[in-house]
């Protein structure tokens, strides 16, 4: 499975997000499980632990 692609894909809407005014908590909130659970998968799928792998790109 490609995870730079979701990885990627996150972000960006994470960013986007931000940058718009007025946008609700609850959909960030969503993005920030969005992203840990990617991080959770990816950790599985490459045996490395998921609090490194948070701080590589």
């Amino acid at each position: 499975m490609d995870f730079s692609k979701i990885r990627e894909a996150l972000e960006t809407s994470y960013k986007a997000l931000l940058s718009e005014a007025g946008q609700e908590i609850s959909v960030m909130d969503n993005i920030s499980q969005a992203q840990d659970e990617y991080l959770q998968a990816l950790s599985h799928a490459t045996s490395v632990e998921k609090d490194y792998l948070r701080y590589t790109k």
